[in-house]
């Protein structure tokens, strides 16, 4: 991950996204996240605990022309409930990977978040949970991240995103 205004990432652990397809459950919930695009899509994804309650949402980083730009791509958040996923978190023009933070707003691990691409210098933000979904208020003073900030936690979906890598969004 880049430098930026000398943010601390020296205690990041980072772990890979999954390389099999998910549950057929989860890939139907990432179907109905994303819709039904026109091109093919390909996705990354992690199985993460983010408010403790022992079942994993999934973190998904889906790339495709309709869904990226020159600052990223969609991020999805989406959480399990009972036998079906809802999502969480729609968040374009992010860059992997993806920063589960230690820190906690609501019971949920903040999202760090890195943007960088276009005509904007790259900037971390933090990304919260405010009760029921994570609110994407980037470019705002109370979720940048503050210059000489050490962060703490894993980022996921830490592999090169390559146009030949990830699942194949299967549309059914």
């Amino acid at each position: 991950m880049p430098s930026v205004r000398e943010i601390n990432l020296e205690n990041i652990e980072y772990i890979s996204s999954a390389t099999e397809p998910p549950h057929p459950t989860i890939q139907a919930a990432i179907r109905q996240a994303i819709g039904n695009p026109s091109e093919r899509i390909r996705y990354y994804y992690n199985l993460v605990d983010l408010n403790r309650d022992r079942r994993s949402e999934v973190i998904v980083y889906a790339v495709g022309s309709s869904i990226c730009g020159s600052g990223g791509c969609t991020l999805y958040v989406l959480e399990s409930r009972g036998v079906t996923y809802s999502l969480i978190a729609k968040i374009p023009t992010t860059t992997n990977p993806i920063i589960i933070s230690d820190e906690k707003t609501n019971g949920w691990n903040d999202l760090i978040i890195l943007t960088e691409g276009g005509s904007l210098p790259p900037n971390y933000w933090r990304i919260r949970f405010d009760g029921n979904i994570y609110v994407d208020n980037r470019h705002t003073a109370e979720s940048e991240i503050p210059d000489r900030t050490t962060i703490t936690g894993k980022a996921v979906i830490a592999n090169t995103i390559d146009p030949k890598t990830g699942i194949v969004l299967e549309n059914h």
